[in-house]
């Protein structure tokens, strides 16, 4: 299966993929090496900590290889105004508090919800997907499900 992402999105993966295997992997095989000097293994608490640090560093470089190998890059002009879809600013008003929020529809590694960047696999994205201007969606979230009305779509890129 392809991985939606964007060039700016493939490029901040392959640079914190050459951060990790450059300077962060090298540092917990460092830190490795020196909890394994000080003896006793099994109650060095040094040593657990190290190798959990290299295991996670290990299991993020393992993810970003798949990701950017199974990279489909969304170019400019892929992406339409008719329907709501990733890459897509939407525009929406919730029905019961009149709320106008605005959500940018991006790849899994993108996601800033400070920023009003929500995933494509969300449920509220995964709600407007499809859907065009005028159109409401009915999004069921942990606490309860709300009504959304897609005011305005406009794409990203």
């Amino acid at each position: 299966m392809k991985y939606p992402v964007t060039r700016e999105g493939l490029q901040k993966m392959e640079g914190e993929l050459k951060e990790l295997r450059s300077t962060k992997l090298r540092g917990a095989i460092e830190l490795l090496q020196d909890a394994r000097e000080r003896g006793d293994l099994l109650e060095n608490s040094e040593y657990h900590t190290a190798r959990e640090i290299y295991e996670d560093c290990q299991n993020r470089i393992q993810k970003l290889e798949h990701l950017i190998s199974t990279a489909l890059i969304i170019e400019q002009g892929a992406v339409g105004s008719q329907t709501v879809q990733i890459l897509t600013l939407v525009s929406v008003k919730n029905q019961k508090t009149g709320t106008v929020q605005k959500f940018e529809i991006v790849p899994e590694n993108e996601i800033d919800t400070k920023l009003g960047k929500i995933s494509y696999k969300s449920p509220v994205a995964s709600g407007l997907i499809g859907k065009s201007r005028g159109q409401k969606a009915t999004i069921q979230t942990p606490t309860g499900s709300i009504e959304l009305e897609i005011l305005d779509i406009s794409p990203l890129i």
